[in-house]
């Protein structure tokens, strides 16, 4: 006998794949052959999506030619020569609002949520601290990648005729990584007069996953009465290593060039616990399906990222445009376990039937990406600057058959101002991005009626930095906006 259970379906990305994410809410097969598999989620691993850095945030990451402070061991490692005291700089996206909106069945559902990300703390090492005319010394502590939305938990009516039908879905996700780092940097020529600086910095990139999600369909007609049940949890850590060089070169008085390069990751260690529920009941007959594994194999694959910037000043403020590309990854195991599946199977007074199973193993891959950001800023008055970016922040997500990840394009706008006194500066503004998922076909439902379903994500950040400045002030800071 088959064992029918609710997944999702396929969601499909058009148009430039630098993106982002898409929700498949779901649709009942009968399997085949029994498989023991995660469904498609509503994780989102864009590279770019979350706001880092005191002045940095505020235009878009637009940074890599321009850093010169505690959020060089971040941005570009080579920025760290162009300061020449010791500072500490800590930024947060204090507060991040996000709403999804989504679709299918011919209805429209959202869910919103309010939390607090913290994002960056770091610190540079100069003088008095080191004596080094050429050398300065880099720890930070960052969180690239924060998406924690509201749980989803929502039930659909299907137009069935004389069948009534009630498609049930709930979702609850979180998708995070922590990356402490040290760096250095070096100016030959000495802090402040050299025009060309090379910096590497050494990452621990920790990343943990929680997926849970269950779908439900049931189908009641006046013959007969059908309930098909499907959960799925996985909760998982991975911790790799990543290596980062960056240089910036000052072609002109009026042009400087920046370059970084990140290694892909190198897995440290990494596991999981995945849990996953399924049954169906119609009629007089039964079929259940139990897989628990508390030590699973977790996965968590970082590209290979080089960036390119060219930052113009002008009179009172300069322009900086980065082109970002992050490299594909090939098809791999995400979730994967030795552990075996408990099949029951009853059908009116015989005696059950118990078999096994094997978990079908989760893979990912990702696609080639180029993000683009641009960020400038103009001094209003003596150590007030107003800030503004934009980014393009493409999904790496290729298609449901090689990803669980969900698949949206997104785009942020940034403003705001911030304040350099002598030793203390600050800055605050906010971030709205916004990103859809095509309406998609997700094939039939039990009772053969045709599914599609749309994700749109609206995001709303409120940002604010604090730096205090120990010593002398780099000759460089007035050059590159902090004044």
């Amino acid at each position: 006998m088959t064992l029918c259970i609710v997944c999702p379906l396929r969601c499909r990305r058009v148009g430039l794949i630098a993106g982002a994410g898409m929700l498949a809410i779901g649709r009942v097969v009968s399997a085949q052959t029994l498989g023991i598999a995660a469904p498609p989620s509503l994780l989102l691993a864009n590279y770019d999506r979350v706001p880092v850095g005191q002045r940095e945030g505020l235009e878009a990451g637009a940074f890599v030619a321009r850093t010169n402070d505690a959020g060089s061991g971040w941005y570009n490692p080579a920025g760290l020569a162009q300061h020449g005291g010791t500072a500490v700089n800590g930024s947060a996206t204090a507060y991040e609002w996000t709403r999804l909106t989504l679709s299918g069945f011919g209805i429209t559902t959202d869910r919103a949520k309010l939390s607090s990300v913290g994002t960056f703390i770091g610190v540079v090492l100069g003088q008095p601290v080191l004596r080094s005319d050429r050398w300065r010394v880099g720890a930070s502590l960052t969180r690239p990648v924060a998406w924690n939305p509201s749980a989803f938990n929502v039930a659909f009516h299907p137009p069935t005729g004389s069948a009534d039908q009630l498609v049930g879905y709930a979702s609850r996700v979180d998708l995070r990584t922590m990356t402490p780092a040290v760096s250095i940097g070096y100016a030959p020529s000495g802090v402040g007069k050299s025009k060309f600086r090379v910096g590497v910095g050494l990452a621990y990139a920790q990343t943990s996953i929680t997926q849970t999600q269950s779908v439900s369909d049931r189908v009641t007609s006046p013959a007969s009465a059908t309930t098909r049940l499907r959960s799925f949890s996985a909760e998982g850590t991975m911790a790799s290593g990543v290596v980062t060089g960056g240089l910036q070169w000052d072609l002109s008085p009026r042009a400087t060039l920046g370059l970084r390069l990140v290694s892909p990751g190198l897995r440290l260690f990494g596991s999981t616990r995945l849990a996953l529920e399924g049954s169906e009941f119609s009629g007089s007959s039964a079929r259940d399906v139990t897989f628990h594994d508390e030590h699973a194999s977790f996965h968590y694959k970082h590209p290979l990222e080089a960036d390119a910037a060219l930052m113009l000043p002008f009179a009172r403020g300069q322009i900086e445009v980065d082109v970002r590309y992050y490299g594909s990854v090939r098809r791999y195991a995400l979730y994967e376990s030795d552990s075996i599946a408990r099949v029951r199977v009853a059908a009116d007074a015989a005696a059950p039937i118990v078999s096994s199973a094997p978990y079908t193993t989760t893979y990912h891959a990702a696609a080639s990406v180029t993000n683009i950001a641009v960020g400038g800023n103009y001094q209003i008055m003596r150590g007030v600057r107003v800030h503004t970016g934009f980014l393009i922040d493409g999904s790496p997500t290729p298609s449901e058959t090689e990803s669980i990840f969900a698949n949206a394009d997104l785009y942020r706008v940034t403003a705001g101002l911030s304040f350099t006194g002598t030793s203390l500066s600050g800055s605050i503004g906010l971030a709205y991005g916004w990103g859809a998922g095509d309406y998609r076909g997700l094939g039939t439902t039990a009772t053969g009626i045709p599914a599609a379903t749309g994700l749109e994500v609206r995001t709303l950040n409120l940002m604010y930095a604090l730096s205090y400045a120990f010593g002398q002030k780099s000759s460089r800071r007035r050059a590159t906006g902090t004044d």
